[in-house]
């Protein structure tokens, strides 16, 4: 239960958890009513105009509340709770355990659905979400899941985790504004590196780099990776966050006391206090969502629950407040493809996103600065989308 004391500050917290986003060209106002002549094709995956059921919007919520990741699972379950902790006769939570398992998601979203679910916010893991999908797209119910994996991503199936090729180019890019146009990465040899090998492939054959070398390491011994830099490296990327970063940065450094002459380069994964205790990354660059914005919903989080929250707790609590928004908004189609797909997106606790037809988030992510105190903000995040 929520302490009484802490309901207002929360109630605020609430209404200004997400907000939807217009347009240069539009002025702030109600929310545009969707026309005819832009309704969603047939492959919609929600076209209906009243709830499932009666009493108003129910919303299953997946997450594995029970077995190896329960404490997570818990931690977003709270996350949902801060946003719905008031009273609201329009929408009814449905929780459901999957264990953190392919079979536990199947399970759990055929009980929501089976309660009525309009839609399913959740589960957290790839083969989870592949898992829970299927069965919501017999009924046609759109799902949002906490993961990152765009492989699971499709039409009425969106994932909205921090994309790691969205980190990289957005880092690399701006690396390159600098004048640092020759790249090396040093990469676990996994889906992981790969991904980052392709990102600067495609950002080399654009132009944008004249020259990108990736380095594969083993994933279990990041420490015996081989010291590897082209003529002309500028910069050198790591992609690897917590204890795995400090045993590459180790590594570096075994093979080149110098090595910190290079411009550093990172992911999401960096946005890890445990970051700024590395002195060899002391002015290094990573792309995520500012930080400062999340302060205060960590702060009432830690003072509700007595803990500071997983990094992943803001999906939760943005993908429950942004069902809210749009019931608010859209009242009679809250849930259909034309409006979770709005063009102008939306704006949460980690900054602008909107979703994508091909089930991904585009998100807008800041360029942050490594110093010992705090993640510094040096190219801030726009906030709102072209068409």
């Amino acid at each position: 239960m929520i302490p009484h004391q802490t309901r207002g500050l929360l109630g605020r917290i609430a209404l200004a958890g997400v907000m939807l986003l217009y347009g240069c060209a539009t002025p702030p106002g109600p929310a545009p009513t969707p026309t005819p002549s832009t309704a969603p094709p047939k492959s919609a995956p929600l076209e209906r105009t009243a709830p499932r059921t009666s009493g108003g919007y129910k919303v299953g919520l997946l997450l594995p509340l029970s077995g190896e990741h329960k404490a997570l699972g818990k931690a977003l379950s709270q996350a949902a709770e801060l946003s719905l902790f008031e009273k609201n006769d329009d929408v009814t939570l449905l929780m459901a355990d999957t264990r953190g398992t392919k079979d536990g998601a199947r399970e759990a979203a055929k009980q929501v659905l089976s309660e009525g679910a309009d839609i399913i916010l959740g589960p957290v893991f790839s083969e989870a979400v592949t898992a829970a999908a299927a069965e919501a797209a017999k009924d046609k119910v759109p799902v949002l899941a906490f993961s990152n994996n765009r492989a699971v991503a499709k039409n009425g199936v969106y994932v909205l985790g921090f994309d790691p090729a969205q980190q990289l180019e957005r880092v690399v890019r701006f690396a390159a504004t600098k004048g640092l146009t020759h790249i090396t990465a040093y990469v676990p040899k996994n889906a992981d590196g790969e991904l980052a090998r392709d990102v600067l492939t495609s950002l080399q054959r654009d132009g944008l780099l004249k020259g990108a070398n990736t380095v594969f390491y083993d994933p279990k011994s990041p420490g015996t990776l081989s010291y590897k830099t082209t003529p002309g490296t500028e910069a050198l990327l790591i992609t690897e966050g917590g204890q795995a970063l400090s045993r590459v940065i180790s590594a570096l450094i075994y093979h080149d006391e110098h090595v910190g002459k290079y411009q550093f380069l990172g992911s999401g994964q960096w946005d890890n206090p445990a970051t700024r205790a590395e002195e060899t990354l002391k002015g290094a660059w990573f792309a995520a969502p500012n930080p400062g914005a999340r302060a205060g919903f960590e702060k009432t989080f830690l003072e509700t629950y007595g803990y500071t929250p997983p990094r992943l707790a803001t999906l939760s609590y943005d993908a429950v407040t942004l069902v809210v928004t749009l019931l608010k908004h859209f009242p009679k189609k809250p849930f259909t493809k034309e409006v979770l797909e709005r063009t102008q997106g939306f704006s949460g606790i980690d900054g602008a996103f909107r979703l994508r037809e091909n089930g991904t988030t585009e998100r807008h992510l800041s360029i942050l600065e490594v110093t010992p105190e705090v993640f510094q903000v040096i190219d801030p995040a726009p906030r709102t989308f072209e068409r």
